[in-house]
C-alpha cells in the first residue's frame, strides 16, 4: 500500500511539458514574406529532411498581411492577421525542436486558395503518419483519412475530432499514410482581428507531444481515393482571397469558370498535376489540357472600393466585422457605410435583394 502511494505521489510531481512560446520570434514569423521562408515563383514548397519518419506540414501563404503583432500578456492573447498559418510554421520550425521533437518539415503555399503546393511534393520515404498545424480552436480534424479507426486513435488525445474541409494534408493522400491537422488555438482567421489564446496553444502542444511519444514509431497505412468533386477553376490565378495577403496573384479579367465532376491527378505524359474531367462518352478521365467544350465563360459583377478606386470580382472578397475587405488596399468596406458600390448594377439585378447575393 505504501509503495502504491509513493508511486502515485511521484507521478503527481512530474513536471508538465514545457512549451516554447517566444513572442519575439513569432512576431518575426508573422511579418516575414514568403521569400524569407524560401518560397518564390520558382519554388513550390520547402522540404527539410531531418531523418524522421513523421512529416510535419504548414503553409506560408496568408489571407491578410497587415504587418503587426501585438501581445496582451496579462490576458494571455496575441494578435496578428497572419497567425493562419504562421503560427503553424513557428510550431514546426521553432517550438517543436525546443521540445525535443525534430520531424521532417514541408512548408507550402497556395493553401488559402485551395491550390496547395503540397500536391507537388515528392518523396521516396514511407512516412508513419503526417501532422499539420493549421486549425482554429482546439481538437483536431482528419479529412478523408478518417477510416480504419484513425479517428478513434486521435480522439484519445484531443478533446474533439472532426472531418474538416481542406488543408495541405488533404492533398497528401498519395503518401499512403494517415494524417491529422492539430488545432493551435487561433480564432478569427482571415480577418484583421485574428488572435490566439496562449493557454489553448500550450494545451494542444502538450497533447500532441503525448500523441507523438506514443505513436512516433507506428505506421498507419492509408489508401488514396480519388473523389469526384465540384471544383471551380480560374485562369491565371492562385487565389480566391485578397491581394493584400502574402503569396497571392491577381485575377485576370479574362476569367473563366466551369463546374463539373473533376479530380486532381498526376498527368504521366507531361508530369503536371492538373484537373481531370470524366468523359461519359469515352468512359475515361481526360486531362484539363485536352478539354474543349466543357469550359463555359461566366460573367460576374465588379465591386468598386471608393477608398482606393479599384474594382474586383465578387468572389475576391473576404468577410470581416464591418462588411468585407478590399482586394487591393485590404481596408474593410461595405455598401452600408458608402465605401463600396457595385459596378454594372444592371448585370446583378437578380443576384439578391441588395444586388450582391447577401454579402453585407
Amino acid at each position: 500500500m505504501k509503495k502504491q502511494i509513493a508511486e502515485t505521489t511521484a507521478l503527481a510531481r512530474v513536471e508538465p511539458i514545457k512549451v516554447e512560446l517566444n513572442h519575439e520570434v513569432l512576431a518575426k514569423y508573422c511579418n516575414h514574406t514568403e521569400v524569407a521562408f524560401g518560397i518564390s515563383s520558382s519554388t513550390d514548397y520547402i522540404f527539410t529532411n531531418h531523418g524522421s519518419n513523421i512529416l510535419g506540414v504548414a503553409h506560408c501563404d496568408t489571407v491578410c498581411d497587415s504587418g503587426f503583432y501585438a501581445v496582451d500578456k496579462r490576458a494571455g492573447i496575441a494578435f496578428s492577421p497572419a497567425l493562419d498559418d504562421r503560427l503553424g510554421v513557428y510550431t514546426l520550425l521553432y517550438a517543436l525542436p525546443r521540445m525535443g521533437i525534430q520531424i521532417d518539415t514541408l512548408l507550402t503555399t497556395g493553401e488559402e486558395s485551395f491550390n496547395s503546393t503540397a500536391i507537388l511534393f515528392k518523396s521516396e520515404k514511407q512516412y508513419n503518419w503526417i501532422v499539420e498545424f493549421d486549425r482554429a480552436g482546439v481538437g483536431a480534424v482528419t479529412y478523408d483519412y478518417d477510416k480504419d479507426g484513425w479517428d478513434d486513435i486521435v480522439r484519445k488525445y484531443f478533446i474533439s475530432v472532426g472531418k474538416g474541409t481542406f488543408s495541405d494534408i488533404s492533398e497528401l493522400e498519395f503518401l499512403n499514410c494517415k494524417a491529422l491537422n492539430v488545432a493551435i488555438g487561433y480564432e478569427g482567421a482571415h480577418t484583421l482581428g485574428c488572435y490566439f489564446i496562449a493557454d489553448d496553444y500550450i494545451s494542444q502542444m502538450r497533447k500532441f507531444v503525448s500523441f507523438y511519444s506514443t505513436y512516433k514509431d507506428t505506421y498507419f497505412p492509408h489508401k488514396e481515393k480519388f473523389n469526384s468533386i465540384k471544383y471551380v477553376k480560374w485562369t491565371n490565378t492562385t487565389s480566391t482571397w485578397p491581394q493584400g495577403g502574402s503569396g497571392w496573384k491577381q485575377y485576370n479579367n479574362n476569367r473563366r469558370e466551369y463546374e463539373t465532376n473533376t479530380v486532381k491527378k498526376h498527368n504521366k505524359t507531361n508530369g503536371i498535376v492538373e484537373d481531370y474531367l470524366y468523359s461519359e462518352e469515352l468512359q475515361q478521365w481526360i486531362p484539363a489540357s485536352e478539354w474543349e467544350d466543357e469550359i463555359e465563360y461566366a460573367d460576374d459583377v465588379h465591386v468598386q472600393c471608393l477608398l482606393c478606386g479599384e474594382t474586383f470580382w465578387e468572389e475576391e472578397t473576404v468577410s470581416c466585422l464591418s462588411g468585407f475587405m478590399c482586394y487591393f488596399c485590404g481596408v474593410p468596406i461595405s455598401y452600408q457605410d458608402g465605401t463600396a458600390i457595385v459596378v454594372g448594377e444592371e448585370d446583378v439585378e437578380s443576384s439578391g435583394e441588395d444586388g450582391y447575393g447577401g454579402l453585407i
